[in-house]
């Protein structure tokens, strides 16, 4: 299996005069973090469509730009520094009514991935957009891994698990929704016992951990860190009620 990128092969693809291979490169970065971007620039007040141009710009004009990548310090946190680029950007230039007549509709440099038909949730806090990146950003690798782990029990013809799981943790840790009671987990799925769910979970949850760890991983320096930043997430979503 091959290793995940991390964001400093991605900073120095991005910096390549390889147009093709620049492309790629902020291509893949758009796709991991383009959704807390726009969930931000949308709790700014922007409508969808224009927090989608406003993304656009903002990959093209900031993450391309030669003073992007100096500008992160290796030793610190990627999610703090990219939330403060993009304040600065905004704070900087009010590109929403001249974005299309800069760049003609179909002129996009990098994909969103997973924009169109989404069902963008109400913000966290309208006051403080900033909130709605953390747990949008949170959510991300939430769900990331929570995919994961159902591709692979789906796989495995173990839906039984993944349901029990689901209804234990997933959705609580997402839609905000109380835990499934015990009891009534194995009267839907004909479980003998109590402890036969509480089995099931603690082997999905490791299973979610692992695909958690795989995901934060890209874009940490070490174990430790990851850990670190697992438990933030966590955190983050807790607070906020995500």
């Amino acid at each position: 299996m091959a290793l995940p990128v991390t964001l400093k092969t991605l900073f120095r693809r991005a910096k390549t005069d390889d147009p093709s291979r620049r492309q790629e490169a902020l291509g893949t970065i758009a796709a991991r973090y383009w959704e807390p971007v726009c969930r931000y620039l949308m709790d700014l007040g922007n409508t969808e469509a224009d927090a989608k141009d406003l993304t656009q710009d903002f990959f093209r004009d900031k993450v391309l730009q030669s003073n992007f990548v100096p500008g992160y310090d290796l030793t610190k946190k990627f999610r703090p520094y990219l939330l403060s680029v993009l304040d600065n950007y905004v704070h900087e230039e009010h590109r929403a009514k001249r974005t299309k007549a800069k760049y003609p509709a179909g002129r996009k440099i990098v994909s969103l991935e997973g924009a169109e038909g989404r069902r963008w949730a109400e913000p966290v806090d309208r006051s403080d957009p900033q909130r709605s990146f953390q747990v949008s950003w949170a959510s991300q690798f939430v769900r990331a891994a929570l995919e994961t782990v159902q591709n692979g029990l789906a796989e495995k013809g173990e839906l039984t698990e993944w349901e029990v799981f689901k209804a234990r943790v997933a959705d609580p840790a997402l839609l905000g929704a109380d835990p499934v009671p015990f009891k009534e987990l194995c009267r839907r799925h004909g479980l003998s016992s109590e402890k036969q769910v509480k089995k099931i979970v603690k082997a999905v949850r490791a299973l979610y951990i692992q695909a958690l760890r795989a995901g934060v991983r890209e874009y940490c320096r070490s174990d430790k860190e990851v850990q670190e930043e697992i438990k933030d997430l966590i955190r983050i979503l807790s607070e906020f009620g995500a």
